[in-house]
């Protein structure tokens, strides 16, 4: 017997009466509430009974010609549908019984036939754990057999790999060294070769510097040399105009005015925007410069009189002045120096 017909009637049981007898119940139920609330008005009118007797001549009358009073029908059920609705309950009531009679006795075989199944299903259980039992004790032995046989497979197994891998580390170490060696005198013999092409390059860079060094000191000493001869030249005209036409009253308001100042302070900003910074300047750079220029502001010569910054830092300086050439010209022109000094301090 399968498990689905086994649990089938004990949960029949757990679960009240049979479907079937819930179903006629209902219906027989139905039925007998329907005929309590519409009997009355099913059942037939009754007329009195007809006089029974001799038999009398009548003339046919008709009646519409007489004042008829209707006869009232009798209010409520007759004894006759009274005796019929005794007899409909007491009917109901032994439908009912032998309902009741019929649940009781499918409650009775279920319950023996669950019994006997539960019966069955412990019988079945307890040879199915027997038979588990009797499986896991020969399976247990038949791993622990394979366990014995795989513990001795392994340690051969062990063995052979150990020996095997002491014989490869033995090999890798050789050629590790063979190889680290091989390695060092390569490195060796690279650095050598880098050290002479950096010593090489070092000192082509060194005479290329020089070389660059020389050409822009011979190229400045030109310059400034034709700048101090054309500013000789051009002093000595300015010197005359000046005097020719008495300028001195109007520069020396000038200068109290504050032109002056402004005119140096452009100038400054011109040469530091033209700068660029090397990394040697440090913090709190202080230089004094002495230009001197042409008329229009053309720089002629640079000089760095006082610094406190390296050769590489006040090089940058006098090329930044060059690079503001032409240098602004002041408001009033008779602040026109050709010879300028100022302070180059720039900001951090």
């Amino acid at each position: 017997m399968g498990p689905t017909n086994e649990t089938t009637p004990t949960r029949s049981i757990v679960n009240g009466p049979s479907k079937t007898a819930w179903v006629v119940s209902l219906v027989f139920h139905a039925a007998l509430v329907a005929l309590m609330v519409f009997g009355p008005s099913l059942r037939p009118t009754v007329r009195p009974p007809l006089p029974s007797g001799p038999v009398m001549e009548a003339v046919m009358i008709d009646p519409g010609e007489l004042d008829l009073v209707p006869l009232e029908e009798p209010d409520g059920p007759t004894p006759a549908e009274l005796e019929r609705e005794r007899l409909a309950k007491e009917e109901a009531e032994r439908e009912a019984q032998r309902q009741r009679d019929a649940q009781a006795r499918a409650e009775q075989r279920e319950r023996e036939e669950a019994e006997r199944i539960a019966r069955e299903e412990q019988q079945a259980e307890q040879e199915r754990i027997a038979r588990e039992k009797q499986a896991e004790a020969e399976e247990a032995a038949r791993v622990e057999r394979e366990r014995r046989e795989q513990e001795r497979a392994d340690a051969e197994r062990l063995a052979k790999e150990k020996a095997e891998a002491d014989r490869l580390a033995a090999e890798q170490a050789e050629a590790e060294r063979l190889a680290q060696e091989k390695a060092e005198a390569e490195q060796r013999e690279r650095e050598k070769a880098e050290a002479e092409r950096i010593a090489k390059e070092k000192a082509e860079e060194a005479r290329k510097e020089r070389e660059r060094i020389a050409k822009e000191k011979a190229a400045e000493a030109a310059r400034q040399a034709e700048a101090a001869r054309k500013l000789r030249e051009q002093m000595a005209r300015e010197e005359e105009m000046r005097r020719s036409m008495g300028l001195e009253q109007q520069r020396t308001e000038a200068v109290d005015n504050g032109l002056l100042a402004q005119y140096i302070a452009q100038i400054v900003a011109k040469v530091e925007r033209n700068w660029n910074r090397p990394p040697s300047a440090g913090e709190g750079l202080s230089c004094t410069v002495k230009a001197s220029q042409l008329p229009g502001g053309e720089v002629a010569t640079v000089e760095i009189v006082e610094c406190n910054g390296d050769a590489v830092v006040q090089r940058s300086i006098e090329n930044a002045v060059f690079k503001a050439s032409p240098l602004p010209e002041p408001a009033d022109p008779t602040l026109f120096e050709r010879n300028l000094v100022f302070r180059f301090e720039p900001k951090s």
